[in-house]
């Protein structure tokens, strides 16, 4: 306990600097040139039923993001710096792109209905994932159970339609609403890490459609055919979800079922159907400005051929805002096999984090 409130008081003291930067204000013919950023700076202690497995301080992430804001275009190339063992594909210390995209925002005809191009390596458009903040310290749902990565290289298009709405406070006030939002995209489908070897592409579409304000309901699908790096093993993969999402202070909620659907296969001559089926929900309550506190379970069937292998994830934790522009997370996690049998040993997981950004 001693050399957890240590290593607390230590993240708390590396969090102290805050700074923020504006290169170049936009004027009507320049473009408007922002550097930003954050920080993870984590304690992980783990133990694997009685056993110490990781007791470790690393920095999880360091994001830096230059943002262009122009006249009939908008771009975002971000870094991403690992500190932590194997943080990157097998690299303890790298720097990769993890977001590099431009938008075109002034495309005739396509402006108008709401639309713009996007091209780069970008966001997923996937259930939840492209909406998930960390409230938890833990990955998206569906980067947690390995269904899809956080972003990729393509090209996309995003749309959505929106209405004039009227403040209750005022009939003359006008307030945009979502309507539905859309997505449709053409990736690599190997993963922002990665260079595209894949003979064949990833398509990903979504709808959400927006119920009332503050709720809606997202259909997604990726599919991925083909053989990947020119020949090398089978890469056919389609996953499917159905999201619904509610966000009126204070709460914040997530429910998602999710389907990923593979080739049959026999493995070490246990014969899998390739399915794996898996649901989360997630609720986030505004408690004051300075906390909030947040909820997560996960159920996973990682092949519905396959006899007792369901897991459980129950996820907690704190929020606190110490600073403008710094939180503290505290974390709670136990992942543990749905049905006991001998010999299974659940994991139990701390996290601390300390958040800043610039």
């Amino acid at each position: 306990m001693k050399k957890f409130i240590l290593s607390l008081l230590v993240l708390l003291f590396l969090s102290a600097p805050l700074f923020a930067v504006t290169l170049v204000t936009k004027n009507e013919t320049d473009p408007e040139v922002t550097l930003t950023g954050y920080q993870w700076i984590r304690y992980t202690l783990n133990y694997t039923a009685d056993k110490l497995a990781i007791n470790q301080l690393a920095i999880k992430r360091t994001y830096i993001s230059t943002k262009i804001k122009g006249m009939d275009y908008e771009a975002n190339l971000t870094l991403d710096m690992g500190n932590s063992l194997n943080g990157q594909a097998g690299y303890d210390w790298a720097i990769w792109e993890k977001l590099a995209y431009v938008d075109l925002t002034k495309l005739p005809f396509l402006s108008d209905m709401g639309i713009k191009i996007r091209t780069g390596i970008q966001p997923i458009y996937f259930g939840s994932g492209d909406y998930w903040t960390y409230p938890l310290i833990e990955l998206p749902f569906e980067g947690k159970i390995g269904a899809l990565s956080s972003a990729d290289m393509g090209v996309a298009i995003l749309g959505k339609y929106t209405l004039d709405s009227y403040e209750n406070v005022s009939p003359t006030v006008k307030k945009k609403q979502d309507l539905f939002v859309y997505e449709l995209a053409l990736y690599s489908g190997d993963g922002y890490g990665k260079l595209d070897t894949d003979v064949s592409k990833a398509l990903a579409g979504n709808l959400m459609v927006y119920v009332m304000p503050g709720l809606g309901v997202r259909g997604s699908y990726f599919k991925k055919a083909g053989i990947t790096s020119f020949g090398v093993g089978s890469a056919d993969k389609t996953v499917t979800a159905v999201m619904v999402k509610y966000n009126v202070a204070p709460f914040d909620v997530y429910a998602e079922v999710l389907e990923q659907k593979a080739p049959a296969s026999v493995v070490g001559g246990v014969e899998k159907s390739g399915i794996l089926q898996a649901v989360s929900v997630y609720c986030g309550y505004t408690v004051f400005d300075w906390l909030s506190a947040h909820l997560r379970y996960d159920t996973v069937n990682p092949d519905t051929r396959v006899i007792n292998d369901d897991m459980n994830y129950f996820y907690s934790g704190l929020n606190f805002k110490v600073a403008q522009k710094v939180s503290l997370q505290i974390n709670y996690q136990l992942e543990m096999k749905k049905v006991y049998q001998a010999g299974n040993k659940n994991n139990n997981l701390l996290m601390t984090q300390v958040k800043w950004e610039w």
